[in-house]
């Protein structure tokens, strides 16, 4: 039997990785922490902390999800090495599907990013990532985590609609490239 969750220490603290079973259609069927795989599962997605051996991947996707707006290799660089950032990325057998940057300052958390590869949407990855964000701010006793997204990313918004998340406000030409509204969500966790 393989166990495909391993446990990594980051910030001191104890964080483990979330495999999901996949279905033969490549569609999550399970996102739990800790769960040995069944032996006929070769298929699986697998949460990881983000290291500098990730960078060129995850600009190479920043970029062509965000244009002008992604992240610089500085800001993922600091993440990794900041006390307050939980950087993540996941794999699909072995292959970059996508990545995920969680802030934690007191009791509110923010998804600073959060992206799956085109070749990886709607698989469920996407919703994996975001459970890890909610249970490490939740792991850190924090209240909210609040967010933004474009408002016309349907997609993202039905994710974020299905996790809790409650739209706020919306900032107006927020988004460049091209200019587009955010709606800001926010997550009770009390």
């Amino acid at each position: 039997m393989k166990i495909l969750c391993e446990k990594l220490p980051h910030h001191q603290s104890y964080k483990s990785c979330i495999p999901a079973v996949l279905s033969d259609a490549g569609n999550v069927r399970s996102c739990k922490h800790g769960v040995p795989m069944p032996p006929d599962r070769d298929l699986y997605s697998k949460i990881q902390e983000m290291t500098e051996a990730d960078i060129l991947e995850v600009l190479q996707l920043s970029i062509k999800s965000f244009g002008a707006m992604a992240w610089k290799e500085r800001d993922f660089l600091h993440a990794i090495e900041s006390r307050y950032d939980y950087p993540y990325v996941i794999r699909v057998r072995g292959r970059f599907a996508g990545f995920s940057l969680l802030r934690c300052l007191g009791p509110e958390a923010e998804v600073q990013e959060i992206c799956i590869a085109e070749a990886f949407r709607g698989k469920g990855l996407g919703s994996c990532l975001m459970d890890r964000m909610i249970e490490d701010t939740r792991l850190r006793s924090g209240s909210s985590i609040f967010l933004e997204v474009r408002v016309g990313n349907r997609a993202a918004r039905e994710l974020y609609r299905k996790k809790g998340f409650a739209e706020q406000y919306i900032r107006r030409a927020y988004y460049s490239d091209p200019t587009e509204d955010a709606a800001v969500l926010r997550l009770s966790l009390s």
